[in-house]
């Protein structure tokens, strides 16, 4: 091995052992909720928090901001405590009050991610299997009463199924009665 590398693979190697995977799995997300000056607290169950300012959060189109959350709401801690999501709340939709176009999920040291809707805006959502996964339900903001459901992976926001009650004149998969039964 090269003698200049040495020291810097001994020390990666250090730092690996002295900081385990399973140490940073074990730090959970205890609590998030919405602080002053439309912030939002997170947590930690290392007694950490950390502050997601409305300006550290907003929608982007060739990396320029055009949206700024209003306000964080529908916040939700996944099952693992590994994720938190929310729904913000934005002036886009030509409408006199924020709507809320997309779900921002979060995971610590990670940037905020953000799932749309397919179209209108987000009603609901929610964390399944610990948060490992997701359920949305979006439609127009008038007139839908029936709206769409989708499901989607946690980490790589990849879309795993959807249900139309319109369309899909069958039984509703579990994934939608579990966030039915949360609506209610």
């Amino acid at each position: 091995m090269n003698k200049l590398l040495a020291p810097l693979f001994l020390g990666l190697s250090i730092v690996v052992a002295a900081c385990p995977a399973s140490a940073a799995d074990s730090l959970r997300i205890v609590s998030a909720t919405p602080g002053k000056d439309q912030s939002l607290v997170i947590a930690y169950s290392d007694g950490g928090k950390e502050v997601i300012s409305k300006d550290q959060r907003g929608s982007e189109q060739d990396d320029e901001p055009i949206n700024q959350d209003e306000v964080f709401s529908q916040v939700q801690v996944s099952g693992d405590g590994q994720r938190v999501g929310w729904l913000p709340q934005y002036m886009v939709c030509s409408q006199s009050w924020p709507c809320t176009p997309e779900l921002v999920l979060y995971r610590h040291g990670g940037k905020p991610a953000s799932i749309a809707a397919g179209f209108g805006i987000l009603w609901h959502w929610m964390f399944l299997q610990e948060g490992k996964q997701v359920v949305i339900h979006y439609g127009f903001p008038h007139g839908d009463a029936d709206g769409e459901y989708a499901l989607y992976d946690a980490d790589s926001l990849r879309s795993l199924a959807t249900f139309s009650p319109r369309e899909d004149k069958g039984v509703a998969p579990e994934w939608v009665k579990s966030l039915r039964a949360r609506e209610e």
